[in-house]
């Protein structure tokens, strides 16, 4: 095929990336998926001589990098509570993302934080994840709940409780945290990408030493 055969294809490509930036939860994912969509939409305006959609897309790019370093170079602050189970904030908080916490934990119910450990993760001050641990005493922590809000799952979080600030979890007498099952496959990818492995004799179960 010729180039000027191909180039329809790439405009096609090119939108379809700029669709899933769109898609996105999080600043970072946009940019990055816009800024591929403007460099592909570059190279189909040079295949079809198109100098303005060139220009356009050529300053779209330059954006897309300046806040993509922008957004990675930002220095966020992190901080970590015990929070009560009867907590007004924390069952405001489990009621508005409920349908989602059942749809990661489906056996998840408000009575199992009495027995837990009840963690809040503040991200600039704002409540970006909840996690419930039940320890027993050989230093192990089954997670019954740890669900991040959407906009922050950049792994930020996971790195912040489970490595950066592990010495905390290890202050509570915990050396390793483990997830009895895992029911969605995406979560699984999410938690080998954190350090996870798979926790023996168990069908989906993972887990981490700290």
């Amino acid at each position: 095929m010729t180039a000027a055969q191909i180039a329809p294809y790439l405009g096609y490509f090119g939108s379809i990336l700029l669709m899933i930036g769109l898609l996105v939860t999080t600043d970072l994912k946009f940019r990055i998926w816009n800024g591929l969509g403007c460099l592909i939409f570059i190279i189909y305006a040079v295949i079809i001589d198109a100098p303005p959609v060139i220009l356009t897309n050529a300053v779209l790019l330059a954006i897309n990098i300046f806040y993509f370093f922008k957004i990675i170079r930002r220095k966020e602050s992190f901080d970590t509570a015990i929070i009560e189970a009867d907590d007004v904030l924390l069952n405001k908080f489990l009621d508005f993302y409920q349908k989602e916490i059942v749809d990661y934990f489906p056996d998840f119910k408000k009575s199992d934080l009495a027995e837990t450990k009840n963690i809040v993760i503040l991200r600039d001050l704002v409540v970006a994840n909840f996690c419930a641990l039940k320890l027993t005493d050989n230093s192990v922590a089954t997670v019954i709940v740890n669900y991040t809000v959407q906009k922050y799952r950049d792994f930020k979080v996971g790195r912040y409780l489970f490595d950066t600030n592990s010495a905390f979890l290890k202050d509570l007498g915990i050396n390793t945290v483990q997830y009895n099952a895992v029911h969605k496959k995406s979560h699984k990818d999410f938690l080998i990408k954190s350090g996870f492995t798979s926790l023996p004799n168990t069908a989906s179960g993972m887990m981490k030493k700290l």
